[in-house]
Order: C-alpha cells, then sequence, then structure tokens
C-alpha cells in the first residue's frame, strides 16, 4: 500500500515522518472546506488534504499552528476564511485577527503575546515613591512594608536607579570610619524626615546592622501606628495652651513633599492605605477662584463635613475621601459649576491648587464618589444638616411654606406627565415638594414617586418636617392648590396652623367695611377686612380680605392671636419660596440631569388608567358634537341628533367597562422614574452651597447699601475672584484681588475681617485661614458703615 509523508514544520524541534494512508483507502470521517481541500483527524493530530494530497499537518490543540495553516491556505487562495471557520468551529473573527497578525508581523505575529509587565520592569509611580522614601531615610524593609511589595523589588528599584539602600551607606560609613580620631565616634545620621503624628518615621541607624535586617525596636513603623500620647499638662499649663480650633475635622497630613506632585499620597490611595489625601497648599500669584475659600468657615460652621464623618466614617481607601469630595462639590457649586461636565471646561491642576491639591478630579471620578456617597446615608446626612441648621435659624422656623416644584424631563424615557406651571402645559416631568422656612430659605425637599396633588402629599411632607422643626408651633403656608377642609381639620389635630388663599367664588366686601393697617415702611397703608367664616361643619376660620383698587384678595387661617397685617404680609411673602426655585434653576441648574438611565415603578402603585382618559376624552368630544346639533336642531328625532346620541350612549358605555385607576404593573407599557438618590443629594449639597452664600450676603449687608439687590452678585464676583496663597507661620493667607469698583472693595475688606475673626483653620489641615484684599484695608472705627455704599 502506497503511502504519503508529510514532514512537520511546526513546532517540533526535529522534523518527523507521518504516514497516512491513501485518499483511496481514509475511512475516516472528514471536515470538508470545500471540494478541493478536507481536514481528517487522526491520532491527536489534524492533516489537510488538498485534490486528494496531503499536504499540511498539526497537532489538534496547536492554535499557532492552525492559525499559520489558515493563513497559508488563504493567501494560496485554497480556501475562504468564512469557509475554514465554518471547518474547524472557530469564529471568523478569530481567524481574521490571525490573519492580520501574521500580514503586520510574519510568523512572530502568530506567537501568544505575553500579557502583564515584563519581569524586572520599571513602574514610574511605584519607583518614584521608593526614591521619595529612599531620600527620607526609610530602610528597604520599611518601604517595602509602606508600598505593600517584597524587600526584593525595592532592591531592584533602587538598583535600576543608581541608588544604595540606606542600610548598606550607614555600614560603609561604620567601617570605614577611622577608630584613632576618637575612642567612640560618633556615627552619621541620616537626617529623620519631617514626618507627621501618626505617619512612618524613620529608623535610628545601628552600630552593625544585618544587610536588609533591622533591630524591632528601630523599623520604621507601620503607617497606621500612631505615635504615643503625651501626658496631660498641668492644669496651670493647660490653662496657657491655645484653645482647640472650631472645626471638627481632624488634622491630617501628607508624605509628599511637592504640593504640585502627589504621586506619593495616590500611590498610598491605590495601595489601600490612604483614605483621604491631605490638604497641601503650594504658594502662588494670580491665582484663579482663589475667593472661592472665603465659603470655608460657613462650610464648617453648617456641619456637613462633621456630620458626614459621623454617619460616613470614610468612603474607602481613595485619594478624593470623604472630606475632600463633599467639599468640592460645595465650592465647585458656589464657582456655579453646575455639572460635573463642567469640571471639562476648567483647568483640574488651577482648581485643585486652591484647595490644597495638585489636581481635581475627573469628571467620571467625581460621579463615582456620588454614587457612592448616595448608596450610604445620604438621607440622613442631609436631615442632620437642616436639623442643625434649625437650631440657629429658630425663630424663622415658626412659619413654614411648603409648595411643589416640576422638574421637566425631555429625555426619551416613559415619564409620566405633570402640569408645569410657568409654562401652562402638561410635560413629562419629576415633581419635588419643597418645605422653605418664613426667610425663604430651603429646609427640606421630598421627591414624589407620583405626580399626587398638593392636598394628598401635604400631610406626609410635613410628617417629616416635624423631625426638624420639632415640638414648636408651626404655621403652615400653601396656595390654592391645598384647599381641603379636611385637610385642615388634620392639619390641626397634628398641632399645625394653616395659612392659605380662599378658593372659590365669593361675595364681594362693601368698600367701606376695610379698614386701613400699616403695611411696609414708606408704602401705604394696606386696606383689609378681618372676620370670622364657617368653612365646614365645626371648622371656623379668621378670614383676611385685602382690597388693592376693585380687586380682592381673601386668605383664611386658624391663628387667632396675631395682627391681621402680619398674617396678609407672610401669606404674601409666599412668593419668596417661587423665587427660590427661579434662582436655584438658572445659577445652580437645580433642575439639571446628574445620570442617566431609569429605573421600573412600584408596580404595585395605582395611577390613572390611561385606556380610561382616552375614552373619557373621546365621551366628551362625542356630548359637545350631540349639543351642538340640540342647539342648530329643535328636533330630537332628527336622525343626526339620535346618532349622535347612539354614539354618546355607546362611548358611555365603553368607558364604564374600564377601570378609571390600574396598577403599574398591569399596564402594558408601565411609566418609568428617573434614579432619585443620586439626584436628592446633589441637590441637597446645592442647598448647602446656597445657605453658605446666604450666610455670606447676611455678612456683608451692613458695609454694602445695596445688598438687598446686589448683595448675591457681590458675594458671587468676590467667590469668583482671583489672588493669591501665601503659608507661613501655621497661617493660610487669602489675598484675594480687588472688585470691580472701590465701595465694593471695601465691603469685601470688611468682611474679610468678620471672617478672620472666626479663627477657622482649613479642613483637614492645622492652618488657620486669612483673609486679606488688595487696596483696602479693614476699617478700625466704630461705624462699619463709614466707607460702604454707593454714595
Amino acid at each position: 500500500m502506497a503511502r504519503a509523508r508529510i514532514c512537520v514544520r511546526m513546532r517540533d524541534p526535529n522534523p518527523t515522518l507521518f504516514s497516512l494512508p491513501d485518499v483511496d483507502d481514509v475511512v475516516l470521517p472528514g471536515r470538508f472546506v470545500n471540494p478541493r481541500c478536507i481536514i481528517h483527524e487522526r491520532d491527536g493530530r489534524r492533516v489537510a488534504v488538498l485534490n486528494g494530497t496531503p499536504f499540511y499537518t498539526w497537532p489538534a490543540g496547536d492554535t499557532v499552528a492552525e492559525n499559520l495553516f489558515v493563513v497559508q491556505a488563504r493567501e494560496a487562495q485554497v480556501a475562504t476564511i468564512e469557509a475554514l471557520a465554518e471547518a474547524l468551529e472557530r469564529p471568523e473573527r478569530s481567524l481574521y485577527l490571525a490573519f492580520h497578525q501574521y500580514t503586520e508581523g510574519g510568523v512572530k505575529g502568530l506567537m501568544p503575546r505575553r500579557r502583564g509587565r515584563p519581569q524586572g520592569s520599571a513602574d514610574p509611580l511605584r519607583d518614584a515613591t521608593i526614591k521619595r522614601l529612599h531620600r527620607a531615610g526609610f530602610w528597604t524593609r520599611a518601604i517595602a512594608r509602606q508600598l505593600k511589595c517584597s524587600p526584593q523589588t525595592v532592591i531592584n528599584a533602587l538598583s535600576r536607579m543608581g541608588l544604595e539602600p540606606n542600610w548598606k551607606r550607614q555600614r560603609r560609613i561604620f567601617v570605614e570610619a577611622p577608630l584613632a580620631e576618637a575612642p567612640a565616634p560618633e556615627p552619621e545620621v541620616v537626617a529623620e524626615p519631617e514626618t507627621a503624628p501618626g505617619s512612618e518615621a524613620a529608623p535610628e541607624p545601628e552600630t552593625a546592622p544585618e544587610p536588609e535586617t533591622a533591630p524591632e525596636s528601630e523599623a520604621a513603623p507601620e503607617p497606621e501606628a500612631a505615635p504615643e500620647p503625651e501626658a496631660a499638662p498641668e492644669p496651670e499649663e493647660a490653662a496657657e495652651t491655645t484653645p482647640p480650633p472650631i472645626a471638627d475635622e481632624p488634622v491630617t497630613h501628607s508624605l509628599d513633599p511637592d504640593p504640585l506632585d502627589r504621586c506619593l499620597d495616590r500611590f498610598l490611595a491605590q495601595q489601600g492605605v490612604l483614605e483621604d489625601a491631605a490638604p497641601l497648599f503650594a504658594p502662588g500669584e494670580n491665582m484663579a477662584w482663589v475667593g472661592v475659600l472665603l465659603a470655608i468657615p460657613a462650610l464648617v460652621e453648617c456641619g456637613l463635613l462633621a456630620e458626614a464623618r459621623r454617619l460616613y466614617g470614610n468612603i474607602g481607601p481613595a485619594f478624593y475621601g470623604l472630606r475632600t469630595t463633599l467639599e468640592l462639590v460645595v465650592l465647585l457649586s458656589l464657582l456655579r459649576l453646575k455639572r460635573p461636565e463642567h469640571l471639562k471646561e476648567f483647568s483640574p491642576a488651577a482648581l485643585g491648587r486652591v484647595v490644597g491639591l495638585d489636581r481635581v478630579p475627573e469628571v467620571k471620578t467625581l460621579r463615582s464618589k456620588l454614587h457612592r456617597l448616595a448608596d450610604g446615608p445620604s438621607e440622613e446626612l442631609m436631615l442632620a444638616v437642616a436639623q442643625r441648621r434649625a437650631k440657629a435659624n429658630d425663630e424663622a422656623l415658626a412659619w413654614l411654606y411648603v409648595d411643589g416644584h416640576v422638574r421637566v424631563y425631555n429625555g426619551k424615557e416613559r415619564l409620566p406627565k405633570a402640569h408645569v406651571t410657568r409654562m401652562r402645559i402638561s410635560l413629562p416631568a419629576t415633581q419635588e415638594m419643597w418645605v422653605n422656612d418664613g426667610d425663604g430659605r430651603p429646609v427640606l425637599f421630598v421627591t414624589q414617586e407620583a405626580h399626587p396633588s398638593l392636598t394628598t402629599a401635604l400631610l406626609p411632607v410635613l410628617e417629616e418636617a416635624q423631625e426638624v422643626v420639632g415640638d414648636r408651633r408651626v404655621t403652615v403656608a400653601f396656595d390654592r392648590g391645598g384647599w381641603s377642609p379636611k385637610l385642615f381639620k388634620k392639619l390641626v389635630a397634628r398641632g399645625f396652623d394653616v395659612l392659605t388663599y380662599r378658593k372659590g367664588k365669593l361675595d364681594p366686601i362693601p368698600a367701606d367695611w376695610f379698614e386701613p393697617y400699616p403695611g411696609r415702611p414708606g408704602a401705604p397703608p394696606w386696606l383689609l377686612h378681618d372676620a370670622s367664616v364657617l368653612i365646614q361643619d365645626g371648622l371656623w376660620m379668621r378670614q383676611i380680605t385685602r382690597l388693592v383698587g376693585e380687586h380682592q384678595t381673601a386668605i383664611v387661617t386658624t391663628r387667632q392671636d396675631l395682627r391681621a397685617e402680619l398674617l396678609a404680609w407672610r401669606m404674601f411673602n409666599r412668593w419668596r419660596q417661587e423665587n427660590f426655585f427661579k434662582y436655584m434653576r438658572q445659577e445652580y441648574d437645580l433642575d439639571g440631569l446628574c445620570e442617566y438611565g431609569a429605573e421600573e415603578e412600584d408596580p404595585l402603585r395605582e395611577t390613572p388608567n390611561p385606556d380610561w382618559t382616552r375614552r373619557d376624552k373621546a365621551l366628551r368630544k362625542a356630548r359637545a358634537a350631540h349639543q351642538a346639533l340640540l342647539a342648530n336642531t329643535l328636533d330630537r328625532d332628527h336622525p343626526d341628533v339620535v346618532t349622535a346620541a347612539a354614539k354618546v350612549d355607546e362611548l358611555l358605555r365603553q368607558r364604564g367597562a374600564v377601570p378609571r385607576r390600574v396598577k403599574v404593573g398591569d399596564m402594558e407599557r408601565p411609566p418609568v422614574r428617573l434614579p432619585a438618590r443620586v439626584k436628592n443629594l446633589y441637590d441637597g449639597l446645592k442647598t448647602v452651597a446656597w445657605h453658605i452664600e446666604t450666610v455670606l450676603v447676611q455678612a456683608v449687608a451692613p458695609f454694602y447699601r445695596r445688598s438687598d439687590d446686589e448683595g448675591r452678585t457681590l458675594i458671587t464676583a468676590a467667590l469668583r475672584s482671583a489672588g493669591s496663597l501665601q503659608v507661613h507661620d501655621g497661617q493660610l493667607v487669602v489675598t484675594l484681588a480687588p472688585q470691580s469698583s472701590p465701595h465694593r472693595t471695601r465691603a469685601i475688606a470688611q468682611l474679610c475681617r468678620l471672617l478672620d475673626q472666626t479663627d477657622t483653620r482649613f479642613p483637614g489641615s492645622d492652618l488657620r485661614l486669612r483673609y486679606r484684599i488688595e487696596g483696602a484695608e479693614p476699617a478700625d472705627g466704630t461705624d462699619p458703615t463709614a466707607k460702604s455704599g454707593e454714595g
């Protein structure tokens, strides 16, 4: 029997001979490629037969050899890639990739590539960290413990950089020192690095240390280990010490010597050692956005950082940790960076220098931090901050304004529609219930899953507000959308007083019944009528009607102990809340979308049935057509009238067969809702920024005559001012550039003087903040308004 002899040309070091029966004698099943080419498999090897002649063989599991066969068959036009992929049962993509690799690099390109960094190659970030620790005096094993790597890795890195381990250097000093110069020579000691409490210190030299081994007592401590606390001072000594800092944030320190290069801290965060980067400021002149540091005292005072540390502890190892993330979001909001995407429009390094970092995080990093914070106790955090704020504004919380805010959605998701009052149209939207105090400042807000009316949403929202306001007597003011005598009784039973507009048509009150009451200073008196009216059985309320020209506006309240003009002023002052919504939309992008996507609605929640709504609309249209025919045709038996009446009856029957409300899970196309956790957190932080801005406006008001009209414009410009930073004597001196006019510069100078008196230190550091402004000196006279105003 004749046999074919085939030379194996692939990975075998020595060519071998492989015998195959003649084609006529082959009984094994083959893999059909095309009429010219068939692939047989025998004894773990595959053989390609071309026109009845074996011409290539390779081990069955050798992918490289098989790829080479595919490439050669493709180049020789023996078969196509698609036919070979089907015969070999391999994806076409992998064969095309092999053909591309062979075209680019020949046979070598088909060999598998080694993944990962080659052994002994340099890691720039790790090498830079090793170099810094080596210069600071750390020994090899201490550096290895700090970086969580093997000592040999540190030795290899030092060798690549041409450096010598510190223990070898000290040993050479001891050995080469001349013994005749002194009976007990003092060895040369490597300078001890300036490390912070709780950081790793350089070991002291030993007379003859073993290579790579140091005594346990002199080895560098672990980075988590803190120094032993000093003994408590005597009572007399304690009385002379400086008072503790007012900030609650603990002091942290950095091992990086260069504020503009924080590679060591970033590496420690990557290794899971660092929870938050310490602020490290670099002196500079003409730096942008330095004025935003005016907000730091108010940020510390509001308690956001302290409450976050109490509730979260930390968010895990990170360079941008809990304190840094919250601080950045608030400060960036004050700079009018309304969304994380706006970071792309600014210099990360320039913004980072202002807050003691080498650069601020990128957009994706900031978003991931916000998601991590939102997954934690974010609602408890905002509630705790609101409770702190309530203690400082106890009087304003005696009045609460409640109203709904509709946030229009312009995306592609199926959101339920809500009526947008400012646009006078119904659009896909989400709805929030906001509670503001008597001064118009936000207390809390609740995102509604559906679009309930004010009458159904008011009581649950006020129950949440009670956690903030406590047991004090509160008067709730709202518009006509909350008119419901049943609701009034429930609110009174819960301890709330009611103040709202009277709804419905009323008989006009004679003009001579109105009496003048004092209005605003310098304004004409108000014409008011005060009386008690019966709203419902057992519900008497006080009705105060105001006359303006010929128009009468009636308000009702359960408060019987206050003057009529005060109640009227409080009710008409409800527009403060609308002004707040407008300002937040324009300046802080309150309606902006924080994250993409949507989530499923609660399948058990009931909602109006869209099918019933469509049938009801058709029924109303048919009834209108029927009434129009009756108006034009007096004969009820007219065929057109009879047909229209029958259509009305049929549509009425069809509408009655459909339920008016249906569960979301039973709908054919159920609506979705936007994720609310990140949005609520971001909006809460924006309200904190608004409160900080308000505090600064109130602080500068005595020094600026136009503070009622331009106070926020002045503060916004000051926060975005350029300036310089200097660090000396434990102080961070912030010097702002002059403002747009001398009287504005003098007003900000007075604000700087007030902020200096708070003696605030920058969160996370021991640097006391000191504020200055070029071109003006704070006035020391008793009359602070002597140099203020516009003249």
